[in-house]
């Protein structure tokens, strides 16, 4: 009789172990469903699987990025930012997640919101090649030019490649009828599209 209970809670323990591992698959198998679903920009089926996927494990930050940048694409920009804030709240050091809640703010005109969360950016990676672009950029829909300056000069500082920065500040310089800066700036460009 003995035997006959080990034997019992033994294959109870494997078929419990078979059980664990397949619903750990099967939790994982609705991001990489999500992922084909997002690859083909099939959404709505991306979305019902980063949603299933989020349910057996609300710390997957794959489907918690890929529903966030799903939503922020489609215009929704209240849910895409929900959804980045749930992902900082798990993994409050993931620069992407901030970098890109930063953008959805941009996108939404929430300005000092994004600037504040690019600050972030720039605290966990003082180098992040375009989060003083970006701040720029803000500061320049702002209309607050002098600030968008300095943040353009920072961006070249930091990410010497950035031509874009380069690029912006020579125009912002032509606008402002400074034709040896804004020169300047355009041959920075230049140089930084050669590296």
């Amino acid at each position: 009789m003995k035997k006959m209970l080990v034997k019992i809670l033994v294959k109870s323990i494997i078929v419990g172990s078979i059980i664990i591992v397949l619903l750990y698959i099967y939790q994982g198998w609705n991001t990489y469903v999500g992922l084909l679903y997002y690859q083909f920009n099939y959404n709505k089926g991306a979305i019902s699987a980063f949603e299933k996927a989020i349910k057996y494990n609300h710390k997957d930050a794959y489907a918690l990025t890929y529903l966030a940048k799903i939503y922020q694409q489609g215009g929704d920009y209240d849910k895409a930012i929900k959804k980045y804030k749930e992902l900082i709240s798990l993994f409050p050091d993931n620069v992407n997640a901030h970098y890109d809640l930063a953008f959805t703010y941009r996108e939404k005109k929430l300005y000092y919101k994004a600037i504040e969360e690019l600050n972030n950016v720039m605290k966990m990676d003082p180098e992040h090649p375009y989060a003083n672009y970006d701040i720029g950029f803000i500061y320049r829909d702002m209309g607050e030019i002098d600030k968008a300056i300095a943040a353009y000069k920072e961006a070249t500082r930091v990410n010497p490649k950035c031509d874009y920065a380069y690029y912006d500040l020579g125009f912002i310089y032509k606008e402002r009828g400074e034709i040896d800066k804004a020169i300047e700036a355009f041959e920075g460009a230049t140089k930084a599209n050669r590296k």
